[in-house]
């Protein structure tokens, strides 16, 4: 299996509160991407009641539980640092 990781970045972020620049601040974040694997180790992607997976920052398989799907399908995680 490809050890790259299906991730999308979050770099330079700036958010407001009510609208009001004297407000903001910066932000980064990371959305990890679910997926599924088959047999031959190949990654797919998620469906709707078939287990389905995220890598972590290391790398590894990291096994999405059920209060991580929305009607039965596995969601996107976002992780945000401020």
């Amino acid at each position: 299996m490809s050890r790259q990781a299906p991730l999308r970045f979050i770099t330079s972020g700036v958010a407001t509160i009510d609208g009001r620049p004297s407000a903001s601040f910066k932000f980064t974040g990371t959305f990890r991407l679910p997926f599924s694997v088959d047999d031959g180790g190949r990654q797919h992607r998620a469906r709707r009641e078939v287990d389905a997976y995220r890598h972590d920052d290391g790398g590894h398989l990291k096994k999405i539980k059920d209060h991580e799907r929305s009607l039965g399908v596995p969601t996107v995680r976002l992780e945000v640092e401020f």
